[in-house]
């Protein structure tokens, strides 16, 4: 077969192997193609150019009349991507981001508590936490959690009994996360990160209990969005010295001292606390602005743009809610 045949063939059956079942057969017979043929036999070892059909849905547009080609390298390691697939699950992610905000969007200025989703009924750390439902609840706070058993049940269930709002970012996991019966609002994510938007986003605070890897992401996601200027500054209040005060001495003495990784100023963002009412005192506090909080940030102000930043513009200039001056980011404006 001449070269410029073959091409033209791998280039059409190419975009249509994986979705190929969905062309009536009419519409197959009008564009030769064949499903049972495989590609293999049409692709020649020795190239490294094919030509590619850009997407299946100009065969259907265009009726077959112009296709549009594009030339690439053939990748050493062929990836089989079912691009309409991919397009369905873009559109899944904008519809949780779309469902969680219409659900969140009415509930006011939360606080978030994180904690080990294993943590028994039982233990000292899940009554702390439903204690700190019941606080949250009494300062005028919607209480929100991961939504499954363990310290989220126990924030729910303080918030719930205390007749407050309790939500619950649920998340499909194959273990551990089953959702809680102390939920007044229940979401269920299949994203990750469109669950971590949502925590971020509505809330004025974290108030972090003992917990695992889930719990350490959640929170030093937040500490990273604050110190970077993503967000304006809230509260992340470690919760349990003892549990935490190891990590943080290993922050301070290797990632600080040491190593020089992080700056003295980034030990205001965070507070570490063996008292319930302090933590829920804290963001109280800060949030009805009666205790500053971050007070050296932002703290790039007197840096030079670099070329590329400096050709950036903003259609809106963003104002920080604590200090005035011009801010990279606020909970309200979250990018």
């Amino acid at each position: 077969m001449p070269d410029f045949a073959l091409g033209f063939v791998a280039a059409l059956l190419e975009p249509c192997l994986v979705v190929v079942r969905e062309l009536r057969p009419v519409e197959a017979l009008f564009l030769g193609i064949r499903a049972s043929l495989p590609i293999a036999c049409l692709r020649r070892k020795s190239r490294n150019i094919t030509l590619y059909a850009t997407r299946l849905c100009e065969f259907r547009s265009e009726n077959a009349r112009g296709l549009a080609w594009t030339t690439m390298i053939e990748p050493q390691h062929q990836v089989h991507v079912n691009y309409a697939q991919e397009s369905w699950r873009a559109l899944r992610m904008m519809s949780e981001f779309v469902d969680a905000t219409d659900a969140l969007a009415r509930i006011g200025p939360g606080v978030s508590i994180f904690g080990s989703a294993r943590t028994a009924k039982e233990a000292p750390e899940y009554a702390a936490a439903e204690e700190c439902g019941r606080l949250l609840v009494g300062r005028g706070f919607p209480v929100i959690t991961g939504g499954g058993p363990g310290i989220m049940e126990a924030g729910n269930k303080g918030a719930l009994e205390a007749g407050g709002v309790s939500v619950g970012l649920n998340i499909t996991l194959p273990r551990e996360q089953e959702p809680n019966p102390y939920q007044s609002i229940e979401l269920s994510f299949r994203y990750f990160f469109i669950r971590k938007v949502m925590f971020v986003k509505h809330s004025r605070g974290f108030i972090i209990f003992p917990g695992g890897m889930g719990t350490m992401d959640e929170a030093f996601e937040s500490l990273t969005l604050i110190q970077t200027m993503k967000i304006a500054p809230f509260p992340v209040v470690f919760v349990d010295k003892t549990f935490w005060g190891g990590l943080f001495d290993w922050i301070r003495g290797t990632m600080l001292e040491r190593n020089k990784a992080i700056s003295p100023e980034d030990f205001e963002l965070f507070h570490l606390t063996d008292s319930v009412s302090e933590a829920v005192d804290l963001v109280h506090q800060v949030y009805l602005g009666t205790r500053p909080w971050a007070t050296k940030l932002p703290r790039f102000d007197s840096v030079e743009p670099r070329p590329a930043q400096a050709t950036r513009e903003r259609t809106t200039s963003r104002r920080s809610w604590r200090t005035g001056d011009e801010y990279m980011g606020s909970a309200d404006d979250f990018e």
